[in-house]
């Protein structure tokens, strides 16, 4: 994905950056990227075509699956943190995290989820290779994009 695709993705995603932080000193690089991080989720979903997961994007409006995928970044938060600090190989992206979240979908589309979870993880990760702003490898640095 180009910088102007990625920058499109942004745009057209109903998450807020004001969601990752409550203050000031919150304004760092990985909070960024956990707001990336979200939107790439939802735009992942959104781009489905799972049987199961463009049912499941009908039924919740645009606001409900933005939640969600926030939600959900702040869950991996941890897992994220383990694997910049290099004690984990891996993000890891739970099935259970949706089941909480979602607690009436069925199993196989929290595994559905959870696998576009992964993707979208997988995805950002590529970009963040070559992005200039290098929020993981800066993660409690300033990031001035909060404030755009």
């Amino acid at each position: 994905m180009s910088t102007g695709e990625k920058r499109q993705t942004l745009d057209n995603c109903p998450i807020e950056p004001k969601w990752f932080y409550q203050s000031e000193d919150e304004k760092i690089k990985f909070a960024w990227f956990l707001y990336e991080y979200a939107c790439e989720y939802y735009s992942h979903i959104a781009d489905s075509r799972k049987k199961s997961v463009s049912r499941w994007v009908g039924e919740n409006s645009d606001m409900q699956r933005a939640d969600f995928c926030a939600y959900y970044s702040k869950r991996v938060q941890e897992s994220l943190g383990e694997f910049v600090l290099g004690r984990a190989n891996d993000v890891v992206c739970d099935a259970q995290f949706i089941q909480v979240y979602w607690h009436r979908n069925c199993k196989q589309l929290n595994f559905e989820l959870a696998f576009l979870a992964q993707q979208a993880m997988v995805g950002l990760l590529e970009i963040c290779n070559v992005c200039p702003v290098q929020c993981l490898d800066d993660p409690s640095g300033y990031c001035e994009f909060f404030d755009r």
